[in-house]
């Protein structure tokens, strides 16, 4: 997997195909600041701002359940944004532009032996949906907000997998139609 994420929905049409990989990749973005580091320059933007709200309003959907849990969860994002944000800026001081600037981070488990789009797009949200799923028994609020945002990495990670195959193949059929006129422009040539 590249390290893009196509932030601007295309291929999802317009409205709520849009607002729903917004809200993906918003989900995603939850997660992503304690299971990645080294993101892009802009990646943490639009949809740092909506996990934050996210998170903040969620425990309201589950009323008469304590929300404490989710409001550290949420203090800690906060850290970790912090603590992103922090690395990018000073990778920017130090004049490096670093990874592509709409990278979602390089995963902190795995290690060579695991492709990071078998981490980002399988491993990750499997072990975000099976710990939310346990610590439901324990609290609900954010046991159920992690299952849902392990579907939103899962999601998220899909609908970039798709994107990039999208433009592979546009390459590659401007490879071939280019190849098809440059032989004409050859036997033209030849005439």
């Amino acid at each position: 997997m590249s390290p893009t994420q196509n932030q601007t929905g295309e291929g999802q049409g317009r409205g709520g195909g849009t607002l729903a990989l917004l809200l993906a990749r918003a989900l995603a973005c939850s997660l992503e600041v304690y299971l990645h580091r080294n993101f892009g320059e802009r990646y943490l933007g639009a949809q740092a701002l909506l996990a934050m709200l996210i998170m903040f309003v969620f425990p309201a959907f589950m009323p008469g359940e304590d929300p404490t849990a989710m409001m550290v969860f949420l203090g800690l994002y906060l850290v970790g944004l912090g603590v992103a944000s922090a690395g990018i800026a000073a990778r920017r001081k130090r004049g490096e532009l670093g990874p592509h600037t709409f990278y979602t981070g390089t995963p902190c488990i795995g290690g060579r032996h695991i492709s990071e789009t078998t981490m980002k797009g399988a491993i990750e949200p499997m072990l975000a949906i099976l710990g939310g799923a346990f610590l439901f028994e324990l609290d609900s609020v954010l046991g159920a907000y992690l299952v849902i945002a392990g579907l939103g990495l899962l999601v998220s990670v899909q609908l970039t997998l798709a994107s990039e195959r999208k433009r592979v193949l546009d390459m590659h059929d401007a490879y071939e139609e280019q190849r098809r006129t440059a032989e004409v422009w050859r036997s033209m040539r030849r005439d």
